[in-house]
């Protein structure tokens, strides 16, 4: 998608139940006016008025009630105020343990955009989407040859099926449909020369996973601190999602020049001592930094532990000793965990 053929005024949303309840007239009206024009997959054109907005309200209601019980996520697209696109995403079942991660399969539904919206709008909204979703496999159903479709397939889409009959056109007559689907994308391969330099850092080891806590140089010239440099699929296999790519939680492998030993992380020794010790509870990991001068400082993390939060001034490498799952610190002030990335990368194939 190129950001020049989009309006400046743009913006996107998620919207919540409440948001769905105030603007509820202003997403019946772009259903109507989508409709009229065609541009509304499964709902007819009922005329330049659009006919009885009795469906529309159920449907929209019906969404509402839907979004309250968590079983879908509405995004929507904004020119200055005025609401000119929405997409809905719900969760795929599936037999098995998979069946209990619905985040990791999603349907995007019922993409609807306003006939006035800006060149780009189908693409930016279905993008806006998906990288607010953690997901291994998504799946749209859109009209053949339409602009759904072609904006799909510029984010990786591709034509699965073609089902006979599945919605209903602008004529109200059953219509075809094509299924398209994506997987998430393959973490790039890395260079032999990046995967020297990562295995050279001493890693905090958790199970099957080794941390790599990282300060990273990007190709453009910045310098990157708090990164885990990791091989992705392990990654995987133990968080269990990819990065979400709206909370700015990851940098792509391709982008590094070069990768060293992050001056922000605590000790390995230290940083394995919060490992085995585990988890406090589900996600997070509480206990007290033990400083050189004596000073005894609380923090949370969540389960990856090598950057806790430090009072100003202090050094990671102050830090001399933990505490797991006690706050005994001579302060009540429990330091914010600062912010980290993931670089997750594929292994090269082996040498022939």
């Amino acid at each position: 998608m190129s950001g020049d053929q989009l309006s400046p005024g743009l913006r996107f949303a998620v919207l919540a139940a409440a948001d769905l309840q105030r603007g509820r007239q202003a997403l019946i009206d772009l259903t109507r006016e989508a409709a009229a024009a065609g541009l509304a997959p499964g709902f007819p054109n009922e005329g330049p008025q659009g006919g009885p907005d009795t469906w529309r309200e159920w449907y929209w209601d019906a969404v509402f009630q839907r979004e309250q019980r968590n079983e879908v996520r509405v995004f929507a697209a904004y020119d200055g105020d005025v609401l000119v696109g929405v997409v809905q995403s719900s969760p795929l079942r599936s037999p098995g343990w998979g069946g209990w991660e619905p985040w990791k399969r999603l349907e995007l539904r019922d993409p609807i955009v306003h006939p006035t919206a800006p060149p780009g709008i189908e693409e930016a909204i279905l993008g806006f989407a998906l990288g607010r979703s953690l997901f291994d496999l998504a799946v749209l159903e859109a009209m053949p040859g339409g602009r759904v479709q072609e904006a799909a397939e510029r984010l990786g889409f591709r034509p699965s099926s073609l089902i006979p009959d599945l919605i209903v056109g602008p004529d109200g007559s059953p219509r075809d449909a094509i299924l398209l689907a994506r997987s998430h994308p393959k973490p790039a391969v890395i260079s032999r020369e990046l995967l020297a330099q990562v295995e050279a850092i001493p890693p905090s080891v958790d199970g099957r996973l080794s941390y790599r806590p990282c300060q990273v140089v990007l190709r453009d010239g910045r310098t990157v601190d708090r990164v885990y440099v990791l091989e992705a699929w392990t990654w995987k296999g133990v968080w269990g999602a990819w990065p979400r790519a709206d909370r700015d939680e990851s940098i792509e492998i391709d982008s590094v020049a070069s990768i060293s030993e992050s001056p922000s992380r605590i000790s390995p020794r230290l940083a394995d001592r919060l490992l085995d010790a585990g988890e406090t509870g589900m996600g997070y990991t509480k206990f007290t930094l033990v400083l050189r001068d004596g000073r005894k400082v609380n923090t949370v993390t969540g389960n990856a532990v090598d950057f806790p939060g430090l009072p100003a001034g202090v050094a990671a490498s102050d830090v001399v000793d933990v505490i797991p799952h006690q706050h005994v610190g001579d302060s009540e002030t429990t330091m914010a965990v600062p912010p980290y990335r993931w670089c997750l990368y594929t292994l090269p194939t082996a040498p022939s």
